[in-house]
């Protein structure tokens, strides 16, 4: 087997980190289970953007209900990323109302998996889906034997330069979802799109929200700020980012940006992805990755940015790659890379692979 052509990889990091006690309203739990977050995100009533938290078990999700198994997969600078596991009983109107608030909505490069649709509601913009939908199901996803012909795609289209100026049209349009609400009543899945890639490249059940605070800019004054268009373009809001050789949430009301605990030296940032210590961007880094163009890049694990190991997002556990499909890359050259003193491919990975001898 020669061949490595497509995988969503997660590479666990081995190293032991003590986080900083959370700091912003004192009464917010910034933890649930592995997965911690900073200032604006919490999971208690006191937190300024409240998420789900199960204690018992470690599960976040988003909204009122733990059943419509919105769940939290991570939270970046700018991002908040879901795994909706397939799941045919998921209604599609209460989920359009969690995932659409004041503070986060999802963008348009997510597709939807949507399920009981009426028959002549078929519009251009559902479509049957290219993946058979029995992919979808499992044990868990209530999903009846005939369950697969009433599965649909609802894929928007990828805004053009002309529509980026628009920048609502960066959501999912939410009178557009409420309309396809009454004609669908399912959201199996969702997937991600990344249409910045060199080449094609998808998140099966991962849904991206983009989040924001509302007001007027209040960052550190060691962070930069980001005033962000939201849906409802009336409305002023912003998010915060430390600079580089800072590390924090970057929000004056929040814990602000402190001195790297690192390297100094250390870039964190490559394009719109910002990683924490250990990570960084630069030689000087203690676990350095790829970068092409520190102000709108790519990053990458391995030292060939041709093998296409593109760093998808790091979290407080792992380092989430996205592959996009190659029949010229090299297992030899990615095992290479995707093993190393500091991280590992996990066992829950699948590889496709080619170029295998009959024997």
């Amino acid at each position: 087997m020669r061949g490595l052509a497509a995988a969503l990889l997660l590479l666990p990091w081995m190293l032991l980190l003590l986080h900083a006690a959370a700091v912003g309203n004192g009464s917010c739990a910034r933890s649930c289970g592995a997965l911690t977050v900073q200032y604006p995100f919490g999971f208690s009533p006191g937190c300024e953007i409240p998420l789900g938290c199960d204690q018992a078990n470690g599960t976040a999700w988003l909204g009122g209900a733990r059943e419509l198994g919105l769940l939290v997969s991570n939270v970046t600078a700018r991002a908040l990323f879901l795994a909706l596991r397939p799941n045919c009983s998921r209604r599609l109107n209460a989920s359009l109302e969690a995932l659409f608030t004041k503070t986060y909505a999802p963008g348009r490069q997510n597709a939807l998996v949507v399920s009981s649709c009426r028959p002549a509601s078929l519009a251009a913009d559902i479509s049957n889906c290219s993946v058979h939908p029995s992919a979808y199901f499992d044990n868990s996803s209530q999903c009846g034997r005939g369950a697969a012909d009433s599965i649909h795609c609802v894929v928007p289209t990828q805004p053009t330069s002309d529509d980026n100026i628009r920048v609502p049209d960066r959501f999912l349009n939410r009178t557009e979802m409420q309309t396809l609400a009454a004609e669908c009543t399912g959201l199996v899945a969702a997937v991600s799109y990344d249409w910045d890639a060199p080449a094609p490249a998808l998140l099966l059940s991962t849904m991206e929200l983009e989040w924001w605070m509302l007001g007027p800019c209040r960052c550190s004054r060691q962070a930069n700020c980001t005033r962000v268009t939201t849906p409802d373009a009336r409305q002023e809001a912003f998010r915060c980012e430390c600079r580089v050789g800072f590390e924090g949430d970057g929000f004056a009301e929040g814990a602000g940006c402190r001195k790297d605990a690192g390297n100094g030296s250390c870039a964190r940032s490559c394009g719109g992805l910002t990683v924490q210590y250990p990570f960084g961007f630069s030689p000087g880094c203690e676990i350095p990755l790829g970068c092409d163009d520190q102000a709108n890049g790519t990053a990458w694990v391995g030292g060939a940015r041709e093998l296409g190991l593109l760093v998808h997002n790091v979290t407080a556990r792992a380092v989430v790659l996205s592959l996009p499909q190659d029949c010229s890359r090299r297992l030899n050259a990615s095992i290479q890379a995707l093993f190393s003193k500091s991280y590992a491919p996990g066992s829950q990975n699948a590889l496709v692979v080619s170029a295998c001898s009959p024997a």
